[in-house]
């Protein structure tokens, strides 16, 4: 499967992922090189865009991601 198509905007990726590299390393290979369809920030960002995702939100939280996508809240983690 290719790359994320939103890799190159999603804050999360330039951000969080090079202040742990360790971790960043994991979440990479897991979602953005593999399976982006799984990701809880790719999920959110297809349906209330880019914008309408949580900075705090990280690409497993797909619990999550499922009740900003239905009620548009801030979900706490």
């Amino acid at each position: 499967m290719p790359d994320c198509t939103m890799m190159r905007l999603c804050p999360f990726y330039h951000g969080e992922m090079l202040r742990e590299p360790a971790k960043g390393d994991r979440y990479r290979a897991r979602y953005c090189n593999d399976n982006f369809a799984w990701c809880a920030r790719y999920m959110v960002a297809r349906v209330r865009g880019m914008e309408g995702v949580p900075s705090d939100l990280t690409p497993d939280e797909t619990v999550r991601a499922r009740t900003l996508m239905i009620d548009g809240g801030s979900a706490a983690g």
